[in-house]
């Protein structure tokens, strides 16, 4: 399968879609609660994982289950919210690990 390639406006665009409905107490929230560090194993050298539950998942090509997991974990904590800004704040999350 090959790979597919977008430009930086391209990513940049995707990106904008998300940044509208995302909330800042919950980033602030997340990057508190669930550490991120990079691995120095031999193996998954250079890939970002973050723990859960004091479990350790691995954030790339895991995103989709990471959100889903995550969400489970911190929606009692923000009831007033609406899952989709949950959600996609959880997915900016994510994506931050990754481009950091």
């Amino acid at each position: 399968m090959g790979r597919f390639i977008i430009t930086e406006e391209e990513k940049k665009d995707i990106l904008d879609k998300y940044r509208d409905d995302t909330d800042s107490k919950i980033l602030t929230y997340l990057r508190r609660h669930y550490p991120v560090s990079v691995i120095d194993n031999e193996y998954y050298k250079g890939m970002h994982y973050v723990l859960i539950d004091d479990k350790v998942h691995i954030v790339e090509r895991n995103k989709k289950y990471l959100v889903g997991k995550i969400y489970n974990f911190i929606s009692g904590d923000f009831p007033d919210y609406d899952e989709k800004i949950l959600r996609r704040t959880i997915k900016k999350f994510l994506d931050l690990i990754i481009t950091n």
